[in-house]
């Protein structure tokens, strides 16, 4: 077999590897971080960055640094101006940076954080950005055609009115050379990362002939946007609104599309071949007439029924494994509910009461949980990664099953980063929980376990 493996070691240059071995041919693309050869590479990058900017007149003080050391080089080769020099960006720390109008065409900045970041009217056109992060960014009206964000995170990115035509969102991974996979915790498809798209906000972004196979697109807004001769194969698309998209020559080959929302879409001149699209909704927005439940919508229907009925009506559910991502649930009362691995990723379930459910390995990433009551609900491997948990309850209810087994025992496992500011946490286990940079500011701790190794927030 020939593999050979088109990779771009950072921070050194392109160069191709081929192993030889039988007759077949294999094609990747991956790329590699160098490891300790890398930091002698920067020291001399560095050297060199500096030098050109004293040549251009700027002054290299310690309060200048790398990154506005690169913008002015960048500046003059853009212009093409001499001593002018391509952005070298590459895994540099931006989080939370004011970037508004800021001109990256065609810099070099695979692994960047971009996270929390102000983008508006941002220029990234043609630009090398695979494996940024772009979580929570307002990336309205930016332009990022025929940039490369393969493997890149858009978690709960607004990218509304945004220019992406040619874009390319195919998977991809970032290695390093001693550790292996860079950000392991993120999707993957055969042995690469999916641009994690799940509900960003694309409404009236240019998606023409974007590239998207198999992005992760849950619960994502695109309502309005162009998808002409946009590559969507085996994207899932999973409760994702299209209401009025143009999809002209689009492929959704294989595609997740069930429980879409895809009224006005005129899917005449679109590849739908192999496309599951059980619960996609269809037709006229102006028809007038009631759009048919999504299963989600039906399951959710049957639990408020049962809860309100006593029993007498309705079900309890079993919402295992459903997507409800970015979904405004406020106030709603999942008592009793199997939740077991649902998706919740930034949905808004402020005041949602969970008494006595099944959130086993749920994610909660990014969600707005203030308030919500969460007593004796067994949380064990659950994602709670940046939610807003302020003034939450998680109280232990001292209850045993047919067995005499006692229930309602707690073991979150990842709340890095949640806001559980005056939250009630009485008798529950957390000695296990990733507590890592968690606010725990005026929560209620009596009989609560905590790792006395885990680096909470005060």
């Amino acid at each position: 077999m020939l593999f050979i493996c088109n990779i771009k070691h950072e921070p050194m240059l392109k160069f191709n590897i081929a192993f030889y071995n039988c007759i077949s041919l294999r094609l990747c693309n991956f790329r590699v971080f160098g490891g300790l050869n890398a930091v002698s590479e920067n020291g001399k990058q560095e050297q060199q960055s500096q030098s050109q900017v004293a040549k251009a007149g700027v002054k290299t003080t310690k309060a200048i640094d790398v990154f506005e050391h690169a913008m002015v080089l960048h500046d003059r080769f853009l212009k093409g101006v001499t001593g002018g020099r391509r952005a070298d960006l590459r895994n540099i720390d931006l989080t939370g940076k004011k970037l508004n109008k800021i001109d990256l065409r065609d810099a070099m900045a695979a692994g960047t954080k971009f996270t929390d970041c102000s983008l508006l009217r941002a220029n990234f056109s043609k630009g090398d950005f695979f494996g940024a992060h772009f979580e929570r960014a307002d990336m309205r009206w930016s332009n990022l055609t025929e940039a490369d964000v393969r493997g890149a995170f858009f978690l709960d990115t607004c990218l509304s009115g945004a220019i992406l035509t040619e874009a390319d969102f195919r998977p991809g991974a970032i290695y390093d050379s001693g550790s292996g996979i860079i950000d392991d915790s993120s999707i993957f498809k055969d042995g690469a990362r999916v641009a994690n798209l799940t509900g960003v906000n694309l409404s009236e972004a240019n998606l023409v002939r974007a590239k998207m196979n198999n992005a992760e697109l849950f619960a994502a807004d695109l309502r309005g946007a162009d998808l002409s001769d946009a590559v969507l194969d085996h994207a899932n698309l999973r409760n994702a609104n299209l209401e009025g998209a143009k999809v002209e020559g689009a492929k959704f080959r294989g595609a997740r599309l069930e429980g879409a929302n895809m009224r006005g879409v005129d899917l005449s001149d679109a590849n739908m071949e192999d496309a599951m699209c059980d619960g996609m909704v269809t037709g006229d927005p102006e028809s007038g007439e009631p759009d048919e439940p999504t299963a989600v919508e039906k399951l959710l229907a049957d639990h408020k029924a049962w809860l309100g009925s006593n029993g007498a009506k309705g079900k309890p559910s079993d919402l295992s494994g459903q997507n409800l991502s970015g979904m405004n649930l406020e106030g709603f009362d999942f008592s009793g509910a199997k939740c077991v691995g649902v998706q919740f990723q930034g949905a808004n379930l402020k005041g949602a009461r969970f008494n006595m459910c099944m959130l086993q390995k749920a994610n909660l990433t990014s969600a707005n949980l203030t308030e919500a009551c969460f007593d004796g609900t067994d949380m064990s491997g659950a994602q709670l990664v940046k939610a807003d948990l302020r003034g939450a309850s998680f109280v232990l209810v001292d209850i045993k099953n047919a067995l005499g087994q006692a229930t309602g025992r707690f073991l979150l496992s990842n709340l890095t980063g949640a806001n559980l500011t005056g939250a009630n946490l009485t008798l529950v286990d957390l000695s296990d929980a990733n507590m890592t940079k968690a606010t725990l500011r005026d929560a209620v701790l009596t009989g609560t376990q905590l790792n006395p190794d885990n680096k909470a927030a005060t």
